[in-house]
């Protein structure tokens, strides 16, 4: 075997590793990458619409206990209402208390200051205080107009009391789902509740291993409150659901253009041995011989090219994703998901055993004896070149490489097609959400549109005009807000 064979296998066999390598390599970075944005997204509107999976509004005094001892069940909070607060008449939350298991489960935190011990202190949400036309300054006496209930649920006097105010709570009544029932915007003390007590909404949080079962807890609360999934956190609860077409088409893509290239190679050095092969038969070899040979160099080799692809696929994204966590407020959460990497790493190795298992075949048809001028077909092609013309224009094409020829070509347009599909798919998301961050900037958040609806209310360049001239204002600031 002369020195240019020997290096022409050394190059096939180093273009199979390489393949090898880049398409575990590249499956797992890109499996990674789609499940920590699909993971960072779903923590992000946790902290906006609660962790949550399901809510029992206006519930029994049975229910929490009831579903505190399901096994899907993990932690359950409630909601004591007592009344609702008035501003010229109008309701605008509701007054009432939140325990500490509601407070975890639904990233309620405080801006500043500390929740209510005494029947005197309350906790106002930020946006509540505003509306009122009340600063955020602790300390001070906020004066509430307050609607009450009795036991029976009957609406008692409005009344006015007085508190002081202790903490400032974070906005959150506006982002969850309620189905129009009214949470507790002014937190107080549990003694204060216990004696104008009026409902109580409750609030799960399940196993995320069975929080796909969330129904089943349905039959529990039965007529006993009004039963509510968090669709808002949790996607797979709504009608539309979040798409990994995009991962699909790219791990699909790489994959097969990878087995596919494998199988390529691995074909054509079996046809360049073949003249080997055979002399080895002639000279005694088994077929079983012969197939070890061939194996013994490469399964060593391949196994470390697809581990090592697996390791860096895993590592390159996690330093990746920890250098840009430096630079943003809100984190990025690393997720590494051992089902999509034994999957990919299933079919990847698979199309690798069925490119060895081609190998195999076509070692195994290796004639049994004669000589090797008799068992290797050679054929010389002639090389006479001629002036194109309309009579031999077809002639430019290679009829005797023709079928690998065609094999390769399709392989690029396919590859090319989901290249293609990707990058629209891509593209029309970007679009989306390119639109509705330029014309509802407060409206869009963690991947969800809260709302799109047309303003509700405006203000006329006439009224404006009005307001300027009796109020001497220089300059106006315009806002939209969502539900």
């Amino acid at each position: 075997m002369n020195k240019r064979k020997i290096l022409t296998q050394n190059n096939s066999l180093k273009g199979v590793i390489i393949t090898l390598f880049l398409v575990l390599f590249l499956g797992t970075a890109i499996t990674i990458f789609s499940d920590t944005y699909t993971l960072t997204l779903e923590e992000n509107r946790k902290l906006t619409y609660g962790a949550w999976h399901i809510a029992v509004f206006d519930a029994d005094k049975t229910v929490k206990e009831s579903l505190s001892n399901h096994a899907a069940v993990e932690s359950v909070g409630s909601m004591h209402l007592s009344g609702m607060v008035l501003s010229d008449d109008n309701p605008i939350g509701g007054i009432g208390y939140l325990d500490e298991d509601l407070l975890e489960i639904g990233n309620i935190t405080l801006l500043d200051g500390h929740l209510p011990e005494t029947n005197n202190e309350i906790a106002i949400e930020a946006g509540t205080l505003n509306r009122l036309g009340m600063s955020l300054m602790l300390g001070q006496q906020i004066p509430l107009s307050i609607s009450n209930y009795d036991e029976a649920g009957n609406l008692l006097d409005c009344e006015t009391q007085v508190f002081t105010l202790t903490g400032v709570i974070k906005n959150y009544s506006a982002n969850w789902k309620s189905n129009s029932h009214w949470l507790v915007t002014c937190c107080v003390s549990k003694d204060y509740v216990s004696n104008h007590f009026r409902t109580s909404h409750v609030f799960v949080k399940m196993d995320d291993a069975l929080s796909k079962h969330a129904d089943s807890l349905q039959t529990l609360v039965f007529n006993k409150g009004v039963f509510t999934k968090n669709d808002y956190t949790y996607l797979q609860y709504g009608e539309s659901t979040s798409s990994d077409s995009t991962k699909i088409i790219l791990q699909t893509a790489i994959i097969l253009s990878g087995c596919l290239t494998i199988i390529i190679l691995i074909i054509n050095e079996l046809n360049r041995r073949k003249v080997a092969f055979v002399t080895m038969r002639v000279l005694g070899a088994t077929k079983l011989q012969i197939v070890r040979f061939f194996l013994r160099e490469r399964i060593s080799k391949l196994c470390i090219a697809g581990c090592t692809g697996i390791v860096t696929g895993i590592i390159l994204p996690f330093f990746v994703i920890s250098f840009i966590n430096i630079f943003l407020s809100r984190s990025i959460y690393f997720n590494l998901s051992i089902i999509h990497i034994v999957q990919i790493s299933l079919f990847s190795f698979g199309g690798l055993i069925v490119a060895l298992g081609i190998s195999i075949s076509h070692i195994l048809s290796t004639p049994l004896r004669g000589r090797v001028e008799q068992q290797v077909r050679l054929r010389s092609l002639k090389h006479r070149h001629k002036p194109l013309s309309k009579r031999n224009l077809s002639r430019v094409i290679d009829y005797s490489n023709r079928g690998k020829r065609l094999v390769s070509l399709g392989l690029t347009l396919v590859f090319t097609i989901l290249v293609l599909l990707s990058a629209y798919d891509a593209y029309s998301v970007y679009q989306d959400y390119r639109f509705f961050t330029k014309h509802y900037p407060e409206d869009y958040s963690f991947g969800m549109l809260a709302s799109y609806y047309n303003p509700r209310g405006s203000l006329s360049s006439a009224d404006l005009d009005l307001v300027r001239n009796t109020y001497g204002v220089s300059q106006v600031h315009a806002f939209s807000a969502s539900d």
